[in-house]
């Protein structure tokens, strides 16, 4: 799906190209002396190159990533300081280091030609790229390894990430048997992509994990979807079952009137669910009702407008910049339905920066806006 936007931008210079042609060739139609027929002439050809030189760009913009030759070796030390020989399969964004040079080739091309993709949604939805870290001639490195910080691991806004070998072996053996993606690296690109937690994660004694991670569940959804990939199993559920009972988190809280922000995201614990979900979980199944309020846009706006609220001293601070950043991504204030409706406390400073920037509450009439 993100290679819409490429070829949006192929067919922007096709638009811009061909009305340059067909002006300086019409005049050839007509031409007034020899001169004129010669300077014509001399159009109609730069028509003819620029339509060639398009087709020659379309591919590139659209293309996947293509190996000449076998990888070489390549030493990479890892997260925990380990030493190994790896075999890199580089892309545009991203650089694959897997343990052997003898792995399927056009497996490995759909899992790297994916991993740019989610590494150009992130950058699109974020608009910022990671600091370079951990990297391959430049590119962000996705190594698999024997052991990690967990399953995976990924360092927070910059490049870098792990993934053990049982992580990848599933990983790529569902895309070469099922075409199927497991979720771990698209939600470790949602730590590599995580630049707010001076702005909107909470203050010791309150929870100090809810928002960072719960920024990563959600946005590996928001990735898989950009994409349009299909993903496998997670801890034995099947995937559309595990976001649906993400996204029913919401339902389940509200459902419970003595649930609050106070003892649920402030305290990193969610409402009883059949599959053990946990408060970061709570957090996306917001941001998926904001999306379904708001539309798809709404997510393309709200990180941005997060990085620009002032940072957080205090857990109040850090939940008035969500609400407020989530006002302005929808252009609305939201304030009676996080304190009235979802239960979470709002200053009256917010309410009152909200009211002047975006008139009087929003109400939820239960119609999703567009």
């Amino acid at each position: 799906m993100l290679r819409i936007a490429a070829r949006s931008l192929s067919l922007i210079m096709l638009l811009l190209l061909i009305p340059l042609g067909f002006t300086v060739s019409s005049l050839a139609r007509q031409p007034k002396d020899r001169q004129d027929a010669q300077k014509d002439g001399r159009g109609m050809r730069t028509r003819r190159y620029l339509l060639l030189l398009l087709t020659v760009l379309l591919p590139i913009f659209d293309a996947p990533p293509v190996w000449a030759q076998s990888p070489q070796p390549y030493s990479y030390t890892s997260i925990n300081g380990t030493v190994l020989t790896l075999y890199p399969y580089p892309g545009r964004n991203i650089a694959l280091l897997v343990p052997s040079p003898t792995l399927d080739r056009p497996t490995l091309t759909t899992i790297v030609d994916v991993f740019d993709q989610v590494y150009d949604y992130y950058r699109q939805t974020t608009g910022r790229d990671p600091s370079l870290y951990f990297n391959y001639n430049g590119l962000a490195t996705i190594a698999v390894v024997p052991s990690t910080c967990g399953y995976g691991c990924g360092f927070l806004g910059a490049t870098g990430i792990e993934i053990v070998n049982a992580g990848f072996d599933l990983l790529y053996n569902a895309v070469r048997s099922n075409n199927q993606y497991d979720q771990t690296i698209f939600y470790e690109f949602g730590r590599n992509f995580w630049f707010y937690g001076d702005r909107i994660e909470y203050k010791a004694p309150n929870d100090t994990g809810a928002v960072t991670t719960g920024y990563a569940v959600f946005m590996r959804f928001m990735a898989m979807e950009a994409t349009g990939v299909t993903g496998g199993p997670f801890n034995g559920y099947d995937f559309l079952c595990f976001k649906s009972e993400v996204q029913r988190l919401l339902d389940r809280y509200l459902a419970d009137p003595s649930l609050t922000w106070s003892n649920t995201l402030a305290i990193g614990r969610a409402p009883a669910n059949p599959i053990g979900l946990g408060a970061t979980d709570l957090f996306a199944a917001f941001l998926f009702e904001l999306r379904q309020l708001f539309g798809q846009g709404f997510i393309d706006r709200i990180w941005k407008e997060v990085g620009q609220r002032p940072r957080a001293t205090t857990t109040q601070d850090a939940v008035d910049n969500f609400i407020l950043a989530a006002s302005a991504a929808s252009g609305r204030n939201l304030t009676s339905l996080f304190s009235d409706i979802w239960r979470w406390p709002v200053s009256s400073r917010a309410r009152s920066e909200a009211s002047s920037r975006f008139g009087p509450p929003f109400i939820d009439c239960g119609t999703p806006i567009r």
